[in-house]
């Protein structure tokens, strides 16, 4: 702060000041430490220390503007002034007293060089561990540069510049102070965020999400701007952006929905393209393209099947094709009774072993006798199961049909018919059904193939 004053009247020729160092007790520093230390206690001004006070004479040089008491050439008229600079700190910047004031300036050019060093190498690095430690010290840097900018800047115009402009750049830095932090905060999500779960999942995230996130980080850095800054109340912003958010959120529910699920469908890996699927009771199909709002679906009919990803999180997923490619499949085989179940057995192994393709022969095949039904006196059926493995789910038909052929041939080779009567079955039941690996032991231990398996 600064206060200057000069004589009404009296003029440099008539009156000059000079800096009485005697009379004011200034030969020594530490006593005008201690009369500072003294105005200080007395004073009103609680969140503010004094640094230091200068004293000093100076000229002031006035127009004349037609005053007939001065006849002077150029029509001017040179004052002395008397002026002191009084050195203050709000206790706000304590964070200035970081940098002392000699290394101010290597300070800031320190920062700003390693500063822009840093965005040229994260720019040009896309290992997620370097860029951790690239933002750690790009925040570093940034602040450094931010409060030895702010220094010198502030300092340079207490010496050149009005003091309103001061408080205009004293806000402005205060803004700064809100928005840089915001700004690392946004990098810091789009790297460590973004960048890894585009990676994971090799597709871009939407705009939308990108542009939803950066809209909050910048919102809340406003609303710090307004209340810490500008001083403001932000309770009505708040409850206005409250009512705006709800309205927007109430118009893109279901595509945020949409979006969320298809992050969390690929976080966790349920399904991936190339995988053959059943979701809910839609038809089976292969994934051929999986985005942030839908799931598509190749079905064997030839037909592009667009499920929305909310409703694929919530449904059933059978992926036949995860772990491995290998699956399952049951096929039934009315006989007679009274041919041998051991025979029987044996000729329904070598059919299904026989079949050159798709067979997974390293896995014996099981087979039971499942239940024998009677029509009538003379007409009985005994039902055998056959459960073989077999891989690649998209040739499901073709080895149901090979197995069978090999089945029939294999039969007949031996004289045994298949009975012409199908066997009573439970209407959510059918002939063949699939099971996933997974569940095959615990089939087989609880002997329930009805209540466990999903129907192809």
């Amino acid at each position: 702060m600064g206060i200057s004053f000069r004589h009404r009247d009296l003029d440099q020729n008539r009156l000059s000041y000079a800096t009485d160092v005697l009379g004011m007790d200034l030969m020594e520093k530490t006593s005008l430490l201690d009369n500072i230390e003294e105005i200080q206690e007395r004073s009103a001004l609680e969140n503010w220390t004094i640094k230091s006070i200068d004293f000093f004479p100076g000229r002031l040089k006035k127009k004349l503007l037609g005053n007939p008491k001065y006849l002077v050439p150029g029509n001017r008229v040179e004052y002395s002034t008397f002026n002191a600079d009084i050195w203050m700190s709000s206790n706000a910047y304590v964070y200035h007293a970081l940098i002392r004031s000699e290394f101010v300036v290597v300070f800031l050019v320190f920062s700003a060089v390693m500063t822009l060093l840093l965005i040229l190498v994260s720019s040009k690095d896309n290992q997620v561990n370097r860029l951790k430690y690239i933002l750690f010290f790009q925040a570093i840097f940034a602040v450094m540069l931010l409060i030895s900018t702010e220094i010198v800047v502030i300092h340079w115009m207490r010496e050149h510049i009005h003091s309103v402009s001061i408080e205009t750049f004293i806000t402005a830095f205060n803004v700064l102070w809100w928005l840089i932090p915001a700004i690392l905060l946004h990098i810091a999500v789009e790297r460590f965020f973004w960048l890894p779960l585009e990676k994971k999942t090799g597709r871009t995230v939407p705009n939308l999400m990108r542009f939803l996130t950066a809209l909050l980080i910048y919102l809340l850095a406003l609303f710090g701007i307004i209340g810490f800054v500008f001083e403001r109340p932000i309770t009505s912003l708040l409850a206005t952006s409250g009512v705006v958010a709800m309205i927007v959120g109430l118009a893109v529910q279901m595509n945020l929905s949409n979006i969320f699920s298809g992050i969390a469908l690929n976080i966790e890996r349920s399904l991936r393209i190339g995988d053959w699927v059943k979701i809910g009771t839609f038809d089976e199909g292969k994934v051929v393209n999986m985005n942030w709002r839908v799931t598509q679906i190749e079905t064997r009919k030839g037909y592009i099947l667009s499920i929305p990803n909310s409703t694929v999180s919530t449904s059933d997923i059978h992926n036949f094709s995860y772990p491995d490619d290998q699956y399952w499949l049951l096929s039934r085989v009315p006989l007679d009774p009274k041919h041998d179940p051991i025979k029987v057995e044996e000729i329904l192994m070598n059919a299904v072993l026989s079949v050159e393709k798709d067979i997974v022969k390293d896995v014996k095949p099981r087979i039971w006798l499942e239940n024998i039904q009677v029509e009538n006196v003379s007409d009985w059926t005994a039902t055998y199961v056959i459960f073989f493995k077999t891989e690649n789910y998209q040739h499901k038909f073709r080895v149901l049909k090979n197995v069978w052929k090999s089945i029939w041939v294999h039969l007949n080779q031996a004289g045994i018919m298949p009975t012409t009567t199908i066997p009573a079955l439970e209407a959510e039941q059918e002939q063949n059904i699939v099971l996933i690996p997974s569940q095959l032991d615990e089939v087989l231990s609880k002997n329930k193939l009805q209540n466990m398996m999903t129907s192809a």
